[in-house]
C-alpha cells in the first residue's frame, strides 16, 4: 500500500503492528497486550489524521 505524506505516521504504527505480531508468533510469546495498545494507537491516529480531511 502506497501512503501519502500526511499518512506516514499511519504506516509507522502499522509495521509496528505488523512488527510485535509477527515477533510473537515467531518466538512463542505473548504480545498479545503490546499488539492491542499499538492497535488502539493505530486507530486514533486514523482517526485524528481523517477528521482534517
Amino acid at each position: 500500500m502506497e501512503y501519502l505524506d500526511f499518512e506516514l505516521p499511519i504506516k509507522a504504527l502499522q509495521e509496528q503492528y505488523e512488527k510485535a505480531c509477527q515477533i510473537g508468533e515467531d518466538n512463542d510469546v505473548d504480545v498479545t497486550n503490546t499488539c492491542k495498545q499499538i492497535e488502539i494507537k493505530l486507530e486514533e491516529t486514523k482517526k485524528e489524521i481523517y477528521k482534517n480531511i
